[in-house]
């Protein structure tokens, strides 16, 4: 089987959405329990400043709804104290689990900057929902974004994970799924329980699959269970019975359909992640 070692660096998209806590505290455990290197990056949003910058520019106060001027230097300034709050809750998440950790400020287009830095890891970590107020239901842009164009592997996190329940694995057999099956067995080390959710034409495939899967993971301490995955099958429905606490999968280099991956996170009552199987480029470490 293949082991979890080429996860060593970590990168975690942050703002200043209450979504942060959880991937903050999601990403640091993942950490944790993949023994691997974390970067918190927070990137302060070009939008606003050159929003400020327009001389027609006002802030509306909540309580009031009176206007005030709005200054590219009020703006410049919250960013900074976001900034420096989220370094240190990501120290002292990350302290507290013994993990190596670093944190990062960039300024530019939130998608851009993180799809850049990703480039330097092996897995992103961001916040699923839209951070708009009145669509809190919305999978965010930047979400969609970086699953569909990250190089690398990507967890979206909403709500924070809870490794307490059994980890959810959709399998179908691929490259991609060879690369997502140990890193489940990770993450199912302190529920101790892995669903794998076979996808197959067949109900003969399927019985192979499940063969094949066994066999790999017997001498393993963790409780695997299986369930057939029909292709036209509603995924909400995968997880009517239990709620896992994570739902993992294998996605390959050129990423899920767009329609799939939206479907799969607004489905997914907990976090998602893709894996992607690693290429050989300048950010991963040698072996």
């Amino acid at each position: 089987m293949i082991n979890t070692g080429w996860i060593r660096h970590i990168l975690v998209g942050l703002d200043v959405s209450q979504m942060s806590t959880a991937v903050l505290h999601t990403a640091v455990r993942l950490s944790a329990f993949l023994k691997a290197d974390i970067t918190g990056l927070f990137v302060e949003d070009i939008n606003l400043i050159r929003l400020a910058e327009l001389p027609f520019s006002s802030e509306v106060r909540y309580l009031t709804a009176g206007t005030r001027p709005l200054h590219p230097e009020q703006i410049q300034q919250v960013l900074h104290s976001h900034a420096t709050w989220l370094r240190y809750e990501f120290g002292q998440t990350a302290n507290e689990r013994a993990v190596k950790w670093d944190f990062r400020v960039a300024r530019g287009f939130v998608s851009q900057e993180l799809l850049a830095a990703a480039h330097q890891s092996d897995l992103l970590v961001i916040g699923r929902l839209s951070s708009h107020r009145g669509v809190h239901k919305r999978v965010g842009s930047t979400a969609l974004t970086a699953v569909q164009q990250a190089a690398t592997s990507v967890l979206v996190v909403s709500p924070e994970a809870d490794f307490s329940h059994p980890v959810a694995l959709l399998y179908d057999d691929s490259t991609a799924a060879a690369y997502a099956l140990p890193i489940a067995l990770s993450l199912a080390q302190l529920s101790k329980q892995l669903t794998v959710f076979i996808r197959a034409q067949d109900e003969q495939e399927a019985a192979r699959i499940q063969h094949n899967l066994h066999t790999a993971v017997h001498d393993t301490v963790i409780l695997c269970s299986y369930r057939r995955w029909l292709p036209d099958q509603n995924l909400a429905q995968l997880w009517a019975e239990q709620t896992p606490g994570i739902v993992v999968l294998g996605d390959g280099r050129e990423g899920p359909a767009t329609s799939f991956a939206d479907q799969l996170l607004h489905a997914a009552p907990c976090p998602v992640l893709f894996i992607r199987p690693p290429v050989v480029s300048a950010h991963l470490h040698p072996a």
